[in-house]
């Protein structure tokens, strides 16, 4: 929230012409310009506010179908190796294994503490 020097500033630039004639200020002037500001900040925030949860949407379908695909190659290579059609030594396969559950581990957990933040007094944002 802006200081009362703010407030008196925007006021003597926003309506000059009016402003010059009277030259004073009354307390329902200044409280309708603090409502005016309070409106506008809580409107933007809204406004960011759901297309933040938009954006969250999208990129957890993305994450979301990127780690399947990844999954999913992973697997043909396993079962692939398994019927002999693809030859890979035994390291390579446990490498491979190891590294894709770390990755989807990793990923879920980055997607989930993102979608699902907390605040600092530990409760979910409003």
């Amino acid at each position: 929230m802006e200081n009362s020097n703010d407030v008196l500033s925007l006021l003597f630039t926003s309506d000059s012409a009016k402003r010059e004639e009277n030259n004073k200020f009354s307390k329902d002037d200044i409280d309708l310009e603090l409502s005016r500001i309070n409106l506008e900040h809580r409107r933007e925030s809204l406004v960011g506010k759901k297309q933040d949860r938009r954006q969250r949407g999208i990129f957890s379908i993305c994450i979301f179908s990127f780690v399947c695909i990844y999954v999913i190659a992973v697997l043909v290579i396993v079962i692939l190796c398994g019927a002999s059609v693809l030859i890979l030594d035994t390291t390579v396969l446990v490498t491979i294994l190891t590294t894709n559950t770390a990755n989807v581990i990793g990923i879920f957990v980055i997607v989930a503490k993102y979608l699902f933040h907390t605040n600092d007094s530990g409760a979910l944002p409003s």
